[in-house]
């Protein structure tokens, strides 16, 4: 299997925010909420940058 680099990257909590421009609180609400794709593996949950990316995307408003 052939991965991309920025698919075989991945991120922890801390680093998704710092990416976001969020809080860690505020990633860990979303996360609750379901609201932001994540990958759980035990209690470790990781992001890679499509899945920030696409956070982005879905709160990105278009303009009238």
């Amino acid at each position: 299997m052939e991965f991309s680099t920025s698919e075989s990257t991945t991120f922890d909590r801390k680093e998704a925010a710092r990416r976001l421009g969020i809080s860690v609180v505020t990633l860990d609400r979303l996360i609750a909420k379901r609201r932001i794709p994540h990958a759980r593996i035990g209690r470790r949950v990781l992001f890679t940058q499509s899945m920030i990316d696409s956070m982005i995307e879905m709160c990105t408003q278009k303009a009238r």
